[in-house]
């Protein structure tokens, strides 16, 4: 089972294509404790219900370690209160700006997996990163990325690239590479509102290059979001073995759809035993997409929710997430 935690809605950072770029966030007043005990008890009831022997746990913001002291206690009460046959992997994403040594041992004591989003050099990661209030957080991301390199966690670099940034994706990922980093996801931002067709070209010369650098260097774990790319896809987990839960309690299918009314599921504060669904996608015609020779396997196919956070229906394709699979496919077709 994978299960996003909501740890908080709140962040030290205002990057400039974050999801809650320019959304003032509060989080929600409750008992932690409370909160920590009917999770377990919605983790070790929904793992039984779907015969689920593994569990992929996430902490998710905002900035999570804004709740670094509630990580350690759910962690804690975690280990000590889910069932014995469930294997549990923990991973956080975070900006990095609040990690320190303390934070770093408990990763590796805990064998949390962090993922550092962390977009390039200093020119590429101020063009979109910065704190609050506008300054630049480059000098403690530098500082840290050598100490967490050095440190030896569990650790991957999260790219997140855009219309301004397109240009340097190559660049970046081999600027990370040089800096340490063996393991990187670099995606872009299908929510920037400025992509155009002029600059697919230029994205496909960048992922080619990628790619080429891949073929050449196999031990290294560059994921362009192209796992199983041929593989044929027929609807999403999510609602069945796969959930996001907000700091109220509130339980979704995917962090696409948190704060949708029409998607929640139920409240951890109200019943654990929620009704499970798997959607099905089969039957979703997503016209704009037939006689594709992409269809059947396309991600659209099985991430309905994230079709339905960038085009408002599940079986609607954004026009630069359309591009990106095709560039994707086209790749993975000449043997890159």
């Amino acid at each position: 089972m994978k299960l996003s935690i909501w740890v908080t809605r709140k962040c030290n950072m205002n990057c400039s294509y974050c999801y809650e770029n320019g959304i003032e966030r509060y989080d929600a007043p409750i008992d932690e404790d409370i909160y920590i005990n009917k999770c377990i008890e919605f983790i070790n009831l929904t793992c039984h219900r779907t015969s689920s022997k593994k569990l992929f746990l996430k902490f998710f913001g905002g900035e999570p370690l804004l709740k670094y002291q509630f990580i350690k206690r759910f962690v804690r009460e975690i280990n000590d209160k889910i069932s014995p046959e469930i294997r549990v992997f923990y991973s956080i994403t975070t900006n990095g700006t609040l990690m320190n040594d303390e934070v770093i041992n408990w990763f590796k004591e805990n064998d949390v997996e962090c993922a550092l989003s962390v977009d390039g050099d200093e020119r590429i990661y101020n063009t979109n990163r910065h704190y609050n209030n506008g300054t630049s957080s480059w000098d403690v991301i530098d500082e840290l990325i050598s100490k967490l390199i050095n440190s030896r966690v569990k650790l991957s670099a999260r790219v997140t690239y855009n219309s301004k940034t397109e240009d340097s994706i190559y660049d970046s990922i081999i600027y990370l590479v040089n800096r340490g980093f063996t393991r990187i996801k670099a995606v872009p931002d299908f929510f920037d509102p400025n992509w155009s067709s002029d600059m697919i070209p230029i994205l496909k010369r960048q992922i080619e290059l990628i790619c080429n650098f891949k073929s050449t260097h196999p031990r290294l774990l560059i994921n362009l979001d192209d796992d199983n790319l041929l593989t044929g896809r027929k609807g999403c987990a999510g609602g069945y073995s796969m959930f996001s839960l907000d700091r109220n309690g509130d339980i979704y299918p995917c962090t696409y759809v948190v704060d949708t009314p029409s998607f929640l599921i139920g409240n951890i504060f109200q019943t654990c035993h929620i009704p499970l669904q798997y959607t099905d996608g089969t039957h979703l015609q997503r016209s704009d997409c037939i006689g594709c020779k992409y269809y059947k396997c396309c991600k659209s196919s099985g991430c309905l929710y994230g079709n339905y956070k960038l085009s408002g229906q599940l079986d609607g394709v954004n026009k630069i997430f359309c591009a990106y699979q095709k560039i994707l496919y086209e790749i993975k077709e000449k043997g890159q």
